[in-house]
């Protein structure tokens, strides 16, 4: 079991760096993605990659401006769907319940993270309110506290008019931005002061992502 595991791993991972060129020309050509401070993603070591969510294509936008590969925390009715299906099983994404508390995601998500993996995760929790900010879950908060690993603010900017929440498709649009602040570190605390830390960490993760230019 254990070597089928690692197999579809490399797998994965082989496509993955095979298609990813590609994927970074194409979203060049159709959406003049364009990547700031691309450096503060480090080389190696487990980071949580929070960031807006405006569209169905994010996960493409982050992916292409991102030189490590990436695993994104998506809500399981998605898994359902045959294409996305596929895509997901790419990124080895984890899905995650929305109605409730999904304690093992939560688990596979600190597993990776202390395991030196990077996960992007949209703390909306769901795509902006017609392409404005909803307010932000503890998500990203709590990975923070339980891995120790810091949180890379992101933004992602001009995406909206490439997939409308009316929209049945997407549709090329100039120029689509993806910036980077200064990442996040997050200090343990006890289970006591807990909730009030993740209050003010996620205040000031949503302050910083609108400083990038988020709306």
């Amino acid at each position: 079991m254990s070597k089928n595991r690692d197999r579809y791993k490399s797998l994965r991972i082989l496509i993955y760096r095979v298609l990813m060129p590609l994927l970074r020309v194409a979203a060049k050509l159709l959406f003049g993605l364009k990547v700031h401070n691309a450096e503060k993603v480090p080389r190696s070591g487990g980071i949580i990659i929070a960031s807006n969510h405006p569209t169905y294509l994010d996960p493409l936008f982050i992916g292409c401006a991102c030189r490590r590969r990436v695993s994104f925390v998506a809500k399981r009715p998605i898994f359902d769907i045959p294409l996305l299906r596929s895509l997901l099983w790419l990124d080895d994404c984890i899905p995650v319940s929305r109605s409730a508390s999904d304690v093992g995601a939560l688990r596979e998500c600190v597993r990776r993270l202390r395991d030196g993996e990077v996960i992007v995760i949209f703390p909306e929790g769901t795509r902006s309110n017609y392409g404005r900010m909803r307010q932000f879950t503890h998500g990203a908060a709590l990975l923070a506290q339980l891995s120790g690993c810091p949180i890379l603010p992101c933004a992602i900017i001009n995406a909206y008019p490439a997939w409308r929440m009316s929209a049945p498709l997407p549709r090329p649009h100039w120029r689509v931005e993806v910036r980077f602040g200064e990442p996040m570190v997050v200090e343990r605390c006890d289970s006591k002061s807990r909730g009030l830390i993740l209050r003010k960490l996620t205040e000031e993760l949503m302050a910083q992502i609108r400083q990038l230019g988020a709306n």
